[in-house]
């Protein structure tokens, strides 16, 4: 991908790839890649995806014969940071717009059954886009709210579980 349209490229070190199965029946859809995704290449590449397949193999043991073929992408596809190996921060309007054309061409080509949306800028920026789409926890969020013992793990599966049983 050769990619110029917002700028983020200059001060990035790498364009982040998605991460799964290309042909997957679930999508999950995230705000913004991290420091750990810029280093690695792709998306969700660190704790957030040890934490979104212990939700999917937690499900599996719930509920039998689930595909567990999954890919994730992101809203944008460069970390957002203003400096090089700089702090990241949320994606301006400007920056989400540009890679618009690039996630819709992403779920068109992996055509899942499923999409799980996670942030409020993914809610915020593609909600209409995606109507059926479910909202779960960031799992950057979940990871730090104690994992699978926290709060909110629960409540996120039993959202998974309910999109697997219907999807």
């Amino acid at each position: 991908m050769n990619c110029k349209d917002c700028g983020l490229k200059k001060v990035g070190t790498n364009i982040i790839h998605n991460n799964g199965s290309r042909h997957a029946k679930i999508l999950l859809i995230t705000s913004r890649p991290s420091l750990v995704d810029e280093a690695k290449g792709r998306i969700l590449s660190g704790d957030g995806q040890k934490m979104f397949e212990k939700l999917l193999n937690d499900a599996a043991k719930i509920q039998s014969n689930i595909s567990l073929a999954y890919a994730v992408t992101s809203i944008i596809k460069c970390r957002p940071t203003d400096k090089a190996n700089g702090d990241t921060r949320d994606p301006s309007p400007h920056e989400i717009l540009c890679c618009t054309k690039r996630l819709m061409n992403d779920v068109s080509k992996i055509n899942p059954k499923i999409i799980f949306i996670s942030g409020k800028l993914v809610e915020r920026y593609y909600s209409k886009e995606f109507p059926d789409a479910r909202k779960i926890m960031p799992m950057s969020f979940l990871a730090k709210q104690g994992g699978e013992s926290g709060p909110w793990y629960k409540s996120t599966l039993r959202i998974i579980l309910e999109a697997l049983k219907k999807g």
